[in-house]
């Protein structure tokens, strides 16, 4: 029986405490996270639901092995989002659904072994290919999102902390292969390199990268 009201008297202290939203009160947020750094605005429509908007942007560069072929990875986070937040109990707690323009990008150019690439097994010379590109982007540039959080234009005081985590549904990604040599217009060549990269996707059919983790922290400001 104690136990029950300490879990009825917890949750009214989380209701109250986070404050209902006035109507047409806005927010600023910075965060970052796993879509890059970025900048959200929102407003509250009505004590439960709000709508906001933001851009991420990030830059990252890594070496990574593909199928035996080291690449110099530079990797582009740019996205824009829109977001729906229900907030079931009228605080900064909120259930999202959103949508991201999706344009997020691995870039990256082959590191030949010994002056060759070992392009579908057969060995060529990297003189001979020339710059050996790699360039992976999602299958959807309109990607749902689904998630949970806290931290909005709804709730009290000026300042707050913003924590989200969901999944964006990017669709199956994919790798484009590109060569500049003198080899790239010999049919053999070719054929090779679409193998190459053929192997590379089917890999990625078999991943779980169709659906992007979203975990974002950062601080609000309420106006």
């Amino acid at each position: 029986m104690k136990l029950a009201r300490l879990a009825v008297l917890g949750a009214a202290f989380v209701a109250a405490g986070a404050g209902p939203a006035r109507a047409g009160q806005a927010s600023l947020g910075l965060r970052a996270g796993s879509t890059g750094l970025g900048v959200e605005l929102g407003v509250s429509i009505t004590p439960i639901f709000g709508v906001r908007g933001g851009g991420y942007f990030f830059n990252y560069g890594r070496t990574q092995e593909e199928s035996d072929i080291s690449y110099d990875v530079d990797l582009h986070l740019r996205s824009f989002a829109g977001f729906l937040d229900l907030h079931p109990l009228g605080g900064s707690f909120r259930l999202t659904g959103g949508v991201f323009y999706n344009q997020n990008r691995a870039e990256g150019v082959g590191i030949p072994t010994g002056g060759t690439y070992t392009i579908n097994g057969v060995a060529y010379p990297s003189a001979a290919v020339g710059n050996l590109t790699a360039e992976a982007r999602a299958e959807r540039d309109w990607a749902p999102y689904l998630g949970l959080g806290f931290g909005t234009s709804h709730g009290t005081g000026r300042v707050f902390f913003i924590f989200d985590a969901g999944v964006v549904f990017q669709g199956r990604p994919f790798v484009v292969l590109d060569a500049t040599g003198v080899l790239a217009g010999f049919p053999p060549f070719q054929a090779n390199l679409q193998a190459e990269e053929n192997d590379v996707n089917e890999d990625l059919d078999d991943s779980l990268y169709q659906y992007y983790p979203l975990v974002s922290f950062g601080v609000g400001f309420r106006f």
